[in-house]
């Protein structure tokens, strides 16, 4: 995954937050702004280009004053295409 093509998606508005995502953030007590912003001002640290169903990715980035991991399956939209 390329984290320029995940930052210009975060943007444009052009992901989707699945539920397991959405579960996984509320159990970590992640809010999805500490998540955007740790992904806008990460770095991929490991990638998995054939990880199925999409590709992912492990960001790390940092919230206020903590150091976060965020594994990444962003599913992005771009016309018909999927990252």
């Amino acid at each position: 995954m390329n984290l320029k093509h995940i930052i210009e998606a975060i943007l444009d508005y052009r992901f989707w937050i699945t539920d397991h995502a959405d579960e996984e953030a509320e159990e970590d007590q992640l809010s999805f702004d500490e998540i955007y912003h740790s992904v806008l001002y990460g770095e991929i640290i490991e990638n998995y280009p054939h990880h199925q169903p999409y590709p992912r990715c492990l960001i790390y980035g940092k919230t206020s004053q903590l150091s976060r991991f965020i594994a990444s399956g962003i599913m992005i939209k771009k016309q018909t295409q999927l990252f």
